[in-house]
């Protein structure tokens, strides 16, 4: 899952994350649900795509919740060996295993006040999906070698970007623990349903880039509405980052935009044009406004119909009938 907080290192406030971005109606229900569930102390699982800010979602719910001043600490699952992460979870004892020189408390005894987020619970092995649930349950933290049982106050909130109903079926992930964890659902959109937040986003990395004073040319804006970003917020903001790094200037143009978000026009050489360029010259505005006009003649005036004729998305030949102040 995707924090699109960048490194501390990059940022000018580590201790202040990205806000949400919700200018989009399916944002907008995202926050609405939070806004509902925050204050609750009911587990909470975080779906959506890799990239789309699953961790910002998740660091949102808790400083909104009354346990903001307590500690927030996010553990991925996938990024840990599965034999270290139940001491990484639950802490040892002295002696438990090779290389346990000291007793040391896991994230679930650092959290405790406040909220642990476990990514990518689908990675997390059978024998430690048992243990968490047993920690659910009673609220009481073994440490790995210890018969010690210690009260954890601790809300959870989970993410994965599986399909945890196939996994339940491949019996590869518990349906008691995911009951347990799913009491309420939040699926977050993939940035290509949630289009509207593509230029605020895009704005908002570049402040955080330190990069403020830098224009972004319109054709820029269309290009980004047009692209489906299957890497979702993290790539969006890596795009951003390397525009910003080999920019010539202080706007930002499609000579900037990386060949692979380009539409295939664009990219494919004038010979495979089904058309030939005349020699005197082509006005591509003149000629673009002539095509949008026909094709919602072609069309009786329906924008949807007229966006599928033309491929590309109803939105963007809504701002270029706007642009070419184009009657309906």
């Amino acid at each position: 899952a995707l924090s699109h907080s960048p490194p501390p290192a990059r940022r000018a406030d580590a201790s202040m994350p990205t806000p949400l971005i919700a200018a989009s109606p399916a944002m907008n229900e995202v926050l609405r649900t939070i806004d509902k569930v925050a204050k609750s102390t009911a587990p909470i699982m975080i779906l959506g795509e890799s990239g789309t800010g699953k961790e910002l979602v998740a660091r949102t719910i808790h400083e909104r919740s009354a346990r903001a001043a307590q500690p927030f600490i996010a553990v991925n699952c996938a990024g840990i060996p599965q034999d270290l992460l139940e001491s990484v979870l639950f802490g040892h004892e002295k002696g438990a295993f090779t290389g346990a020189e000291q007793r040391k408390d896991g994230k679930f005894l650092a959290a405790s006040g406040g909220t642990l987020f476990l990514d990518e619970i689908a990675e997390m092995s059978e024998q430690l999906q048992s243990k968490l649930l047993r920690v659910l349950q009673d609220g009481l933290v073994e440490r790995v070698g210890s018969i010690e049982s210690i009260w954890a106050d601790v809300r959870i909130l989970t993410a994965t970007h599986q399909n945890l109903s196939e996994r339940m079926d491949a019996q590869q992930f518990r349906r008691d623990l995911y009951y347990r964890l799913n009491v309420v659902p939040i699926t977050l959109p993939p940035l290509r349903e949630r289009r509207e937040d593509i230029p605020v986003l895009t704005r908002r990395f570049l402040s955080e880039l330190g990069a403020e004073h830098v224009k972004i040319a319109r054709d820029v804006d269309e290009c980004f509405l047009s692209y489906d970003w299957p890497g979702n917020i993290r790539e969006l903001r890596n795009i951003i980052e390397r525009m910003i790094l080999l920019r010539d200037g202080d706007r930002l143009t499609l000579e900037d935009v990386p060949a692979e978000l380009l539409p295939a026009p664009t990219r494919q050489h004038a010979s495979s044009l089904p058309f030939e360029l005349p020699e005197q010259g082509f006005d591509l505005i003149a000629h673009e406004r002539a095509i949008i006009v026909a094709a919602l003649q072609h069309t009786q005036g329906n924008q949807s119909a007229a966006a599928r004729y033309l491929g590309i998305p109803r939105h963007v030949l809504i701002y270029r009938i706007e642009k070419y102040d184009i009657t309906t």
